[in-house]
Order: C-alpha cells, then structure tokens, then sequence
C-alpha cells in the first residue's frame, strides 16, 4: 500500500485507480460482475498474506457481487474497524466491473474477525497488528467522506481515458492534415530549391509517398515542351505491382489524350488500361502550364482498411498538382538562369586563362580534378557541384594581377611573386558578394595553403584549411605540374603522382593526397589534349 502516481500515466483508468488506492495506504481488488478476482493487492511479507486470506477474499467477492447489482453500491462493514468500499467500473452506458477497496481504522486489529483472517492466512496475529498499524487511518465518521473521494477519482480517470482516446484519435487526423499542409509548403519552399528539375520532383513523389495512404505517387512528363531534364520522365516513389515499362507505356498514352480541361480524377479498374494494370482505382491529375499539359501525378493501389479514394486524397493530389505546374515553370526558369550564370562564369575565367597560353583550360581542368576527388570522398551531390564550381573560379583574382607579371617567362622576382599571391584574396573580394558563391569561396581564398601552414594568404595549417581549399590545393597543384609553361615543360605522370606521395603532410593533406594519386585521369588528359590545339601546342 505504498504505490505511486505518474502524471499523465498512459496505463487504463483501473490500473491507475488501484494505484492511487496503494498511495492513498487502501488495498483494492478489481473484480468481474460474477465477483471473480482478476487483480489483487501486491504487498510485501506479511501484509500480502493477510490480504490474500481466504475468508477475506471470500467477502470481498460477495461485496463484488452485490455492488454489481447496484446503482450506488454500499460500503459494507466486514468486522469492526473494518470496511469494504466498492467502486463501480463503467465502459460507456454499460457496467464491466467493480472494485472493492479495503479501509482499517485503529479498531480493525483488535476485531475478533481480525484474528480469523489472521488464521486463515497462516499469519502471527501480533505481527500481523504490527505491519498494519501504519494504514489504520480511517474511522467510520470519515467513510462518507472516503467513498465520494474515491468515486469521484475513478470518474475522474476513466472520463480522462476516455478524453484521451478522443484526443488521440483528434491528434491523429490533426497529424495527418499538418503532414499534408506541411507538405504542401515544403513543396512550395521546393519552387526556389537549387537542386536539379529531376531531383526536386524525385523528391516531391517521395514526400507525397511518405503522407498519403498509397501503395505508389509517380510523375510522368511529356517528351515535347518540357525541359530536357524532364521531358519523357517517369518518376516513381514506392512499389508498382506492374511492370514498369508497361506502366511508363499507358502513362504517356493517357498523357496524349489529355487537355488541360479533360481528364479524368480517378482512373477506374472497369474504364482505364492503367487502372487495369496496376489493379485498383488510379488517381491521376495533370501537370499543367500556359494552358496545356505538361505532365501527370499519378496515385494508386491505396491501403489501409479503406480501400476507397477518398475526396481529402483527390483533392490534395489536385492541390499538389498545381504546385507542380508552377514549379515546372520556375525550374525551367531556373535552369536557363543557372546556365547564364555558370557560363558567364566560365567565360570570366576563360579570359583570363587566355592571357596566358599556356594556362589555357586551366580553371576547367581545376574544377574536373576537384570534383572527383570530392566524389571520391563520397561527399554529397551538391558539395560535389560546390567543389566543381570553385574549381571554376578559383582563379579568377588574377584579372586584377598585370598582365607583364602573369605571363612573364622566366622566374619571378620576390615583389612579383607577391603580386602573384594577391590573387585569392583579389578572387574573394571580388567574388564575396555574390550570394550564390558564398559557399565556393573558401575554395577560392584558401587553394594555395599548405597543410604545413607555409602556403598563403593566411598561412593556415591542417584541418583549420577549409575543406573546399585543401580539396582544390591537390587539383591546382597536379594542373600545374602536369601541364606545359614558359618557365618548364609538363612534368611526366609518374612523377606528378611521386610528388603527390612525397609532399602528403607538407603541402597536401595526407588523406587527400593519398585518395587523390588513385583517380581516373582519362578524362583529365583528354582535356588537356582538347586544351593544347586551342592553345597551339602540339598536343
């Protein structure tokens, strides 16, 4: 009888109630309508004997059985001092049980009845009398008083059940309207992404996938009037229960006799050749832009116990469709942007390869060598691009070193040697406001540190070099060593790749070093091959 209470216990209103009855020092049994015991008392020593005591648990059955048959059932008297309270245990209209809550006052162990459940359990009367003295705590004035108390707790706990059953199947439908809303701003966040046109509609049928209760969410756009990285693609998120050929097959035949004001919700098993393959109701909205259809949302093999495309499903299917005909527009738009503006990037740094014949391609052959080695570290998609695109500009401060120094043949005197290491800081300042590159710039400011900490601007050393400026030191270096210049001819690879191996720890970080002398250079020198007849060298 020395329970304790957790607020907001997730246990059945019963269980709980007995556990207030051992706070409040009062054993309880929950019982059946017939008076049969299903729960009883769990009590140390001597008390749990006493309390399982034949002739006790034989009135507290009896007490069961009557308050079954009560609209308010009776405290009764067992012996003096004595009490059984019953509580009656409603579901809903209907009586499922009652519990019989023992009460002691002082009088209780001095009862000649006391003593005959003492026998009856085996147990010492005077230490019996002993365990119990703490939990005499009632008189017969207070028993009133105990029972309103006691029903009113069990009222209070089975209707907070009950609340909380509502509320969980409340939160349960909130939930899943917050998903969709969620979703639908997620999509919606999606227009500005950076990320490529098939990637981010990838992404929106694995979202889609995830909330709704679909088997199966694909896209399928047209293979005329839509982007390159679109036109004619299938993407799917989930299990199709057909082949897929088969299912891209019927999808563009659907497509072909759409328009943007005829088509059909949902594709039924008795009126579609998709709906047939795939075995159940389809639903299917058109993608549209500028007043024609560009592409279709497909849903389809719904589960769960309702089998049944509901209006919530078509309509929020409908809703992300029309997401979807924006977002195509802006990708688009975004696409040719992207194109302007790594172009007029490229173009930047092309002249100022051109200077200098023999740097030609050398900005473009930076930025192959860095991102594969940043895909060889198994860095994600966009830190590959990143990589590749401060490859690009990395040397762009050199359109602010003179033109006498940066292609001076020979060797550089000291003073122009440190116009020479301007350069970074030139590319950075001219590069730093321009919100797009803001996470290519280390790169740009830090290809020329060194893992010793003798490189330059900052004379950064091993892991406090950026990333970015370490991945493209290795990719400056090995261009520069493997290509011909005015002061030396292109060093042979072997003995690139010895340097590499020999300056791990110095000038290189070693794990990058180490990963770096085991690419691919194919492409690489097919580029430099392509460079060298631009540049008029002999390739």
């Amino acid at each position: 009888m020395t329970g304790r209470i957790v607020q907001d216990d997730p246990r059945p209103a019963d269980e709980l109630f007995m556990a207030r009855c051992d706070t409040l020092g009062l054993a309880a049994w929950r019982c059946e309508e017939n008076g049969t015991v299903l729960c009883e008392p769990e009590e140390p020593g001597t008390i749990r004997a006493w309390l399982a005591s034949p002739w006790l648990r034989r009135r507290v059955e009896e007490v069961a059985r009557h308050g079954a048959d009560q609209d308010r059932p009776q405290i009764t008297e067992i012996f003096a001092g004595g009490w059984l309270i019953p509580i009656a245990q409603p579901q809903g209209a209907r009586r499922v049980g009652v519990t019989v809550v023992l009460a002691l006052g002082e009088a209780a162990v001095e009862a000649r009845e006391f003593a005959e459940v003492c026998a009856a359990a085996g147990v010492p009367t005077d230490e019996a009398r002993t365990q119990l003295l703490p939990f005499l705590r009632y008189g017969r004035s207070d028993l009133e008083q105990l029972a309103a108390m006691l029903r009113w707790s069990h009222e209070d706990l089975v209707q907070a059940q009950q609340d909380r059953a509502v509320i969980n199947e409340f939160s349960e439908k909130l939930l899943q309207s917050y998903e969709e809303t969620n979703l639908l701003f997620r999509l919606a966040r999606l227009m500005n992404c950076a990320t490529s046109p098939r990637q981010s509609m990838e992404a929106t049928c694995c979202q889609l996938h995830q909330i709704l209760p679909f088997q199966w969410v694909a896209m399928k756009f047209n293979s005329d009037g839509v982007g390159s990285e679109l036109a004619g693609g299938l993407m799917l998120a989930g299990d199709l229960p057909c082949p897929r050929e088969a299912f891209d097959r019927l999808a563009v035949e659907l497509l072909a006799r759409w328009t943007a004001d005829n088509w059909t919700r949902v594709l039924t098993v008795d009126r579609s050749e998709l709906a047939a393959l795939v075995g159940s109701e389809v639903v299917a909205d058109p993608i549209t832009h500028d007043g024609r259809v560009v592409g279709a949302l497909l849903a389809g093999n719904k589960m769960g116990p309702d089998r049944e495309v509901s209006s919530v499903e078509t309509q929020f299917l409908d809703a992300s469709a029309d997401f979807m005909g924006v977002f195509h527009e802006n990708i688009e738009r975004y696409t040719e942007q992207r194109t302007l503006f790594l172009g007029t990037l490229g173009a930047l740094t092309a002249s100022i390869d051109a200077k200098d014949r023999y740097t030609c391609g050398h900005s473009e052959r930076v930025a192959l060598l860095g991102s594969r080695l940043a895909g060889a570290m198994n860095l994600d998609d966009k830190r590959v691009e990143q990589v590749r695109i401060a490859g690009v500009v990395h040397d762009v401060g050199k359109i602010g070193v003179p033109e006498a120094v940066l292609c001076k043949a020979g060797r550089l005197t000291d003073e122009e040697f440190e116009q020479i290491k301007r350069h970074p800081v030139i590319g950075y300042e001219i590069l730093k406001d321009i919100p797009p590159l803001t996470d290519m710039l280390p790169g740009v400011l830090y290809h020329h540190e060194r893992f010793d900490g003798l490189g330059y601007p900052d004379r950064l050393s091993g892991a406090d070099i950026p990333l970015y400026g370490r991945i493209l030191a290795c990719a400056d270096t090995f261009d520069a060593m493997s290509s011909t210049r005015s002061y030396r001819p292109a060093m042979p690879r072997e003995k690139v790749l010895d340097e590499f191996r020999r300056c791990a720890g110095t000038q290189f970080d070693p794990a990058l070093a180490e990963l770096f002398v085991t690419l691919d250079f194919a492409e690489y020198d097919e580029m430099v091959a392509r460079h060298h007849v631009l540049s008029g060298f002999a390739a």
